[in-house]
């Protein structure tokens, strides 16, 4: 199968398991319970760093400072994205609303991390357009080394 066709099938699971997600959490939230919603992520990787674009359309800079908080585990293998997205204040005057599709309140994305041996020190994360974007830059490889065998113990 050519590797396009693999892509899309991998994306194609990825939305149907995001939007299954989504409808069970919908269903077994209580009147008490927070929900949470998922932006979506993509994760790439150059030779340099491990680059992760999170979808937060919506929020402003300053919300993003203020509400977005982001996590890398302490094994460098997760990062957590958690926030708050307000919803816009509608038309007191809307009689009904036809289609719901945007989702608000709580969110938190957990994105699993290749194993790419990161510089925790030099990850930076910038907003644009609707889209958080942080870089994490990757360790240089280390070159090999030889190892001299000595006879006895």
């Amino acid at each position: 199968m050519p590797k396009d066709y693999i892509n899309l099938f991998h994306q194609m699971e990825d939305e149907m398991e995001r939007m299954t997600s989504d409808a069970l959490r919908h269903f077994q939230r209580g009147p008490t319970r927070k929900t949470t919603w998922q932006p979506r992520a993509d994760v790439c990787e150059t030779h340099d760093a491990v680059i992760v674009i999170v979808e937060l359309a919506g929020l402003t800079e300053d919300e993003i400072e203020r509400q977005v908080k982001v996590t890398l585990s302490s094994d460098d293998r997760a990062l957590r994205i958690s926030g708050h997205r307000d919803e816009p204040s509608l038309p007191d005057e809307r009689v009904a609303c036809h289609q719901l599709e945007i989702m608000f309140g709580p969110f938190e994305r957990i994105v699993p991390l290749p194993n790419a041996g990161l510089i925790r020190d030099s990850i930076s994360a910038h907003y644009r357009s609707g889209l958080l974007r942080i870089t994490l830059p990757k360790r240089p490889p280390e070159s090999p080394r030889t190892i001299i065998i000595r006879g006895g113990l």
